[in-house]
């Protein structure tokens, strides 16, 4: 997995780690996570309303500490990839697309993820310490709960991976081993 989702409100996290975490993102990202959780019947509603706090992640906007992430998205809006992404990831409307993962990613779930038993394949998470939208923090807890999980912490990489030198056939070596022809 590449720098997966994690839920603020997963009973596995320490309530202190999990709410400090949460209190530094941007205020419209707070509002529209805690939507997606508590009153997801209205979170269409919610993001439609210029007047309220909304997401500056489905925006675009999320501030993001890594100088390459930054760069990424200059270039990627700049250029028009940017929204040529967006209008393909929204094809069956942002309701059905940004609003309902939104749902599903933050909304109450019906177990705790740290709470899984050791799956019969390896599970590894490639995670960039300097990722501006999935807290690495949390990341390294799950890590550390869970003993069957190959963490890996990029240093100096933040949230887009696959642009990283040479990632790409790390991750498959680590999966497939050296293949010899």
């Amino acid at each position: 997995m590449m720098a997966p989702v994690v839920n603020y409100w997963w009973p596995g996290f320490p309530a202190d780690l999990a709410a400090e975490v949460y209190n530094k993102q941007e205020v419209g990202d707070q509002w529209a996570l805690r939507v997606s959780h508590y009153a997801p019947g209205i979170l269409h509603w919610w993001m439609d309303q210029s007047w309220l706090p909304t997401s500056t992640v489905v925006a675009g906007t999320t501030p993001l500490p890594n100088k390459r992430d930054a760069e990424i998205r200059a270039k990627l809006k700049a250029d028009g990839t940017f929204q040529q992404k967006m209008e393909l990831a929204t094809q069956q409307g942002i309701h059905e697309s940004y609003y309902r993962d939104m749902m599903v990613m933050f909304g109450k779930w019906e177990f705790d993820p740290m709470s899984l038993p050791k799956p019969p394949c390896p599970v590894h998470i490639w995670q960039g310490d300097e990722d501006g939208l999935v807290p690495v923090v949390l990341q390294r807890h799950i890590a550390s709960r869970l003993s069957w999980v190959n963490y890996h912490e990029l240093p100096a990489t933040g949230h887009f991976l696959s642009p990283v030198p040479g990632l790409g056939d790390t991750v498959l070596q680590t999966l497939f081993g050296n293949a010899k022809q």
